[in-house]
């Protein structure tokens, strides 16, 4: 085996950078995620961070958004992580896993051609089957579609339950221009009033 490994290094470098990539991929997604799920549990006492934009883009366009749940599912699938989506970084990581099997099955071919005994090649075949259960463990501890259902449960709660603490804590200074308008507003309605009543009983 140590003599198959000297021989094709090249092909087993190739391998692992595919192997890791995809489990980088896998580690990136499930960390932004876990990330703004913590941030959106906590929405009312810390700043929003990752979500700000969400936030400031649903205030200022509330009057045109009809679904709350569907603008949350728009924004979650078009994050980003640098100048990648997270649907595209999940493509990839299949992508480089498929590309680790395809290297792994070249290898075992090129063995049989060559006339490779069944314990040369079979190091292929067990990288091939380790990538795959490592690659399917990951994804089903790491949860993405389930963390994807918990965030979106969490931002729609909180934009349609909590729209006035949003304001305050996002605009406090208009919020605070608009009741001092509201207020003048009002004490000169309060005179125009008394001024009819005075006419009147005249």
């Amino acid at each position: 085996m140590k003599e198959l490994f000297r021989e094709q290094w090249w092909l087993f470098l190739s391998i692992s950078i595919c192997f890791m990539c995809s489990v980088f991929c896998q580690f990136l997604m499930a960390y932004y995620m876990i990330r703004m799920i913590k941030e959106s549990e906590k929405l009312e006492s810390e700043k929003a961070g990752l979500l700000k934009g969400w936030i400031e883009e649903y205030i200022k366009e509330e009057s045109r958004i009809s679904n709350t749940s569907v603008f949350v599912d728009k924004k979650i699938q078009q994050f980003c992580i640098g100048k990648w989506t997270i649907l595209q970084i999940k493509h990839f990581s299949g992508q480089a896993l498929l590309l680790m099997i395809f290297l792994a099955g070249t290898g075992a071919c090129k063995g049989i051609i060559e006339g490779k005994t069944l314990g040369q090649i079979l190091p292929y075949y067990i990288i091939s089957i380790l990538g795959l259960y490592i690659h399917f463990s990951l994804s089903g501890f790491l949860n993405l579609e389930e963390n994807k259902k918990i965030l979106r449960m969490n931002v729609v709660d909180f934009l349609e339950n909590k729209k006035s603490y949003l304001y305050a804590q996002l605009y406090p200074k208009e919020e605070k221009e608009e009741q001092e308008v509201k207020k003048v507003f009002g004490e000169a309605q309060d005179l125009e009033l008394k001024e009819i009543i005075r006419e009147i009983l005249a």
